[in-house]
């Protein structure tokens, strides 16, 4: 395995963290997971208006982070198609974020619906992104 720092291919990045976005966007409106999740952790349902500039900060920061590193591992491994690229998101997703997210559950007091919400948008997320990396290469 060989990790390529400088032949990034940005537009898999940017076109990754712009899809982990919308499926974040879908996910968390009230009428799909935003409700549950909202209370789960106690909190009133947010829109795009009550969002702080913090807030909004993360929310565009969070999913480059992630779609450069997961660029990183795509191209380390060589998983040069769209399948290829969805399973490797998705062995991330399980690997390391659903246990983040679990041990949240276990040691910090989460509860199910916070687990199964946070953990489904870091699969379906993380998949998305694996796949469009895949597809248009690392």
């Amino acid at each position: 395995m060989t990790i390529e720092f400088t032949t990034l291919n940005w537009v898999a990045v940017i076109a990754a963290a712009v899809a982990g976005m919308v499926v974040g966007i879908i996910w968390y409106v009230p009428m799909v997971f935003g409700k549950r999740w909202a209370d789960s952790v106690g909190r009133p349902v947010s829109t795009l208006s009550s969002m702080t500039p913090t807030t909004m900060v993360g929310a565009l920061i969070m999913p480059l982070v992630m779609a450069y590193v997961l660029t990183l591992l795509i191209g380390g491994v060589g998983a040069t198609s769209l399948v290829n690229g969805a399973i490797v998101g998705f062995l991330v997703a399980l690997g390391f974020s659903s246990m983040a997210s679990l041990n949240a559950f276990i040691y910090d007091g989460r509860n199910a619906n916070w687990l199964t919400v946070t953990a489904g948008y870091q699969f379906v997320a993380l998949t998305v992104m694996g796949a469009i990396i895949g597809y248009l290469g690392a």
